[in-house]
């Protein structure tokens, strides 16, 4: 069910320029592999949005971690 409504919503996204991470800085990042000669449009937006659903995948796993053990520490 989580998977699908992630997916549900990538495909309804329509604004692709305002995201969480910096594009620039993602292709920047991209460029310093020296195998890379060309970076399309699509690829940095691609990336963020697997990045995103990462974070968020690793974020829904250690809360239930948490709450599977009983625990109720939160540091940042």
């Amino acid at each position: 069910m989580f998977w699908s409504y992630q997916r549900q919503e990538i495909e309804q996204m329509n604004d692709f320029k305002n995201h969480q991470l910096p594009l620039a800085r993602i292709k920047k990042i991209m460029k310093a592999d020296e195998d890379v000669y060309v970076i399309s449009v699509e690829a940095p937006i691609l990336f963020v949005e697997a990045y995103e659903l990462f974070i968020l995948e690793l974020m829904i796993r250690s809360w239930f971690h948490a709450e599977e053990n009983k625990h109720c520490n939160y540091t940042h």
